[in-house]
């Protein structure tokens, strides 16, 4: 068995941790995404009881519902992320 150390994170060199900027350059700006989410998730009840009325409506519900996914993926990936950056925090 070997008596490595593991350093704390502050100890780590910057491009030996994560980079999460391809999700977000900042928690601020995740923030902002959070509430596009948020305002998105309001529409949600406009659907209601329009996807049958034409192939056009089943579309523009579709695209909203893709969109509305990958952004929510978006988001709980980058938060799960930088909760699992240091434990020790």
């Amino acid at each position: 068995m070997s008596n490595t150390i593991i350093p704390a994170r502050g100890d780590v060199a910057l491009p030996d941790k994560w980079d999460l900027s391809a999700l977000y350059k900042n928690d601020n700006e995740w923030d902002l995404s959070l509430a596009g989410w948020e305002k998105m998730a309001g529409r949600i009840p406009s659907f209601k009881g329009t996807l049958a009325k034409s192939p056009l409506s089943l579309a523009e519900y579709m695209d909203f519902y893709k969109e509305f996914n990958i952004l929510e993926e978006r988001l709980g990936c980058y938060c799960q992320l930088r909760q699992c950056e240091d434990e020790g925090d």
